[in-house]
C-alpha cells in the first residue's frame, strides 16, 4: 500500500489540488492509516476513532465533504 499512497501524493494530489484551487476550492486529505503499522488490527476502537475524525472534519468545513474508503485485503493460501 505504500507505493499506492506515494503515487497519490506524488502524482494525483498535486493535480487535484491545482484543479480545486482554480475553482477557488480547498482540497484537504485525511489519511487514517498514515503512519499506522500494517500489523495494527482494524478493531472497533480504530473504526470509532475514524468516524469521529470524519465528523470533526465535517464540522470545520463549510463546503462539501466526501469519504473514500480503500481497502486492500490479500489472503494467501497456506
Amino acid at each position: 500500500l505504500t507505493s499506492e499512497r506515494n503515487a497519490f501524493w506524488d502524482k494525483a494530489y498535486p493535480e487535484i489540488q491545482d484543479f480545486c484551487q482554480s475553482l477557488g476550492l480547498v482540497f484537504e486529505v485525511v489519511d487514517f492509516r498514515w503512519g499506522v503499522s500494517e500489523s495494527v488490527p482494524a478493531d472497533h476502537m480504530i473504526t470509532e476513532l475514524c468516524l469521529q475524525e470524519i465528523e470533526s472534519c465535517q464540522k470545520v468545513s463549510t463546503g462539501l465533504s466526501f469519504v473514500v474508503s480503500v481497502a486492500i485485503i490479500s489472503e494467501f493460501p497456506s
